[in-house]
C-alpha cells in the first residue's frame, strides 16, 4: 500500500502527493529498516505529527512506539524507542527529549512505569556522567517541591515511606524540612 503510493520506492513521486486516509492503515515493512533523513534541515522541523481533534469521546493517543516478542538470548536490550542529539558547539545546549503538557484538570509531562513479573522493574533510570559537573536530575527551586511517594508535598522534600541514608536509616514517615 505505501510503495503503491509513493511509486515504485525509487524517490519519483514526492511524499506530499500522498493524499489524505481514508481509513484506518497499516504498514508492514516486514524486516526492511526505513531510514528518513533530513540532511539539509537548516532550521524548522523535520517531522511534525499533530492533531486538533476535540470531539474526543475516549483517550486517545497520537504516537506509540511498541516492541516486543521472545528474544532468542537473554543478554540483549531493546529499546522501544531511543533518542539522541549530539551536536557540537560552544554555548550550546542539547535536548534528546522535552516533553510538555497544559490545559487540562490535571496536567503530566512525563509518566513512566515499569510493571511485570521480572526480577527488578526500574521506571527511571537518570544518569550524567563525563562533564566536570554532572547532575542526574535538577528540580528548579523555582517549580516547588519534590514528593517521593507523596504525589503533593507540602514541604522542599517530603518522602513518605522507609528510606534510609549513609548516616541514618528512618523507618516511618518523614517530612523533611
Amino acid at each position: 500500500a505505501f510503495r503503491t503510493a509513493i511509486g515504485a520506492g525509487d524517490g519519483t513521486t514526492p511524499l506530499s502527493s500522498i493524499t489524505a486516509a481514508a481509513g484506518t492503515n497499516t504498514i508492514n515493512n516486514a524486516n526492511n529498516a526505513q531510514n528518513w533523513q533530513w540532511n539539509s534541515l537548516t532550521g524548522g522541523i523535520a517531522m511534525w505529527l499533530s492533531s486538533n481533534s476535540t470531539a474526543k469521546t475516549g483517550s486517545a493517543t497520537l504516537f506509540t512506539s511498541s516492541v516486543s516478542g521472545a528474544l532468542a538470548t537473554g543478554s540483549i536490550s531493546t529499546y522501544a524507542a531511543s533518542f539522541s542529539n549530539t551536536h557540537t558547539g560552544t554555548s550550546l545546549s542539547n535536548i534528546a527529549g522535552r516533553f510538555s503538557s497544559s490545559g487540562g484538570t490535571t496536567n503530566t509531562a512525563g509518566y513512566f512505569d515499569a510493571a511485570g513479573s521480572a526480577t527488578t522493574n526500574i521506571a527511571g533510570n537518570f544518569v550524567s556522567t563525563g562533564a566536570t559537573n554532572n547532575y542526574a536530575i535538577i528540580v528548579p527551586a523555582s517549580s516547588g517541591s519534590v514528593g517521593i511517594g507523596n504525589p503533593a508535598p507540602t514541604s522542599l522534600l517530603h518522602v513518605s515511606g522507609s528510606f534510609s541514608t549513609g548516616y541514618v536509616a528512618k523507618t516511618a514517615n518523614y517530612t523533611a524540612t
